[in-house]
């Protein structure tokens, strides 16, 4: 194939079996950044548009005989929707023009062999630990937020995409935000800091023309107005819009100090390369109405689990009683054990 022969400009978007790409999508499909990020709304497209700009980047002829990555959040999606979409793409293509784009498929490793002996690596996070060592020319990372650790996964893959040459050296992001938090964030700090490498393309569900009037009018009787803002506008928002949309600081930053052995609960998220405790006290006394006041934190970055584990018993002996309630997520079982060997 030449090299604009690979563009869809060149053959139209029935070739691929879809309708003509709305403005959003085609700025991702033809942004020559090296990292683009696809911050949008459900319904519009992510994954279509995502699956079939790593196929055209793999049949660029700078990715002839080298590698690309198809990333899923999990081995299910992966099995259920990637590649089924890609498998749809090269049967539609085949069916229009009369030759087919694929050389070889591999079932059991799940490589994809195309006919510039490119091969298109399916994987998902669970297993995102192989391609360590690797050397991609490119990279899908499909709802990177879904990852328990964006920026640990967004970490192994980016290394992995290094092929040396004349190659691309893309990786394109999709994904409906989850917050301020994790690969979102960092491209949006990017961006902010003038870095021309990177790009963020937000969309919001009405965005797409395809869509039925009804699934919007859905969403916004099912959804809470926070969670309509960032599942449907796709709005990056901050804890206090995520987690208290009628956040006030007069009203929630109140003047507290606390006193030795009164009674408190501890909160904590161990993470894994961003963690955090919670310490806070709970007020039933004195004629107010009952309400919980945070009143003390630690934040670690990278911060290895023994030392987060010693910090939060340290403190808590320096309060002067062990916290009545602890609650910890489940992500990392030995720590939340260590609370209970502990306390």
């Amino acid at each position: 194939m030449s090299r604009n022969s690979s563009r869809p400009a060149e053959y139209g978007f029935d070739v691929w079996g879809l309708g003509a790409p709305f403005e959003e999508q085609r700025r991702f499909l033809f942004s020559e950044k090296k990292n683009v990020l696809f911050c949008a709304g459900r319904g519009t497209g992510k994954t279509t548009i995502g699956v079939l700009r790593l196929l055209l980047c793999a049949l660029d002829p700078r990715c002839a005989g080298q590698t690309v990555g198809l990333f899923a959040p999990t081995y299910r999606m992966l099995t259920r929707i990637h590649e089924p979409m890609l498998e749809g793409f090269l049967e539609s293509w085949e069916r229009h023009t009369g030759w087919s784009l694929l050389k070889s498929r591999s079932r059991a490793d799940k490589i994809w062999t195309l006919i510039n002996d490119c091969r298109v690596m399916c994987t998902s996070y669970e297993r995102s630990e192989r391609v360590r060592g690797m050397s991609m020319a490119a990279a899908l990372v499909d709802e990177i937020e879904i990852s328990p650790d964006p920026d640990y996964t967004m970490g192994i893959i980016a290394a992995a995409v290094r092929s040396t040459g004349d190659v691309p050296l893309q990786i394109f992001v999709t994904t409906t935000p989850k917050g301020y938090r994790g690969t979102v964030r960092s491209y949006l700090e990017q961006v902010r800091e003038g870095n021309k490498d990177f790009q963020i393309i937000t969309c919001p569900t009405t965005a797409n023309p395809y869509l039925p009037p009804e699934f919007i009018l859905r969403l916004k009787a099912s959804l809470s107005r926070a969670l309509y803002a960032q599942e449907v506008e796709g709005k990056i928002l901050r804890p206090s819009s995520t987690v208290y949309p009628e956040f006030s600081r007069n009203r929630h930053v109140v003047p507290y100090t606390y006193e030795k052995g009164q009674p408190y609960d501890l909160a904590i998220d161990w993470g894994y390369s961003h963690c955090s405790a919670l310490w806070c006290a709970n007020l039933t006394e004195g004629g107010e109405v009952d309400r919980t006041v945070v009143f003390d934190e630690i934040i670690g970055t990278d911060l290895p689990e023994q030392s987060f584990v010693e910090l939060i018993k340290k403190k808590c002996a320096a309060l002067g009683r062990d916290p009545d309630l602890i609650v910890g997520d489940r992500a990392i079982p030995r720590q939340n054990q260590a609370m209970i060997r502990t306390f």
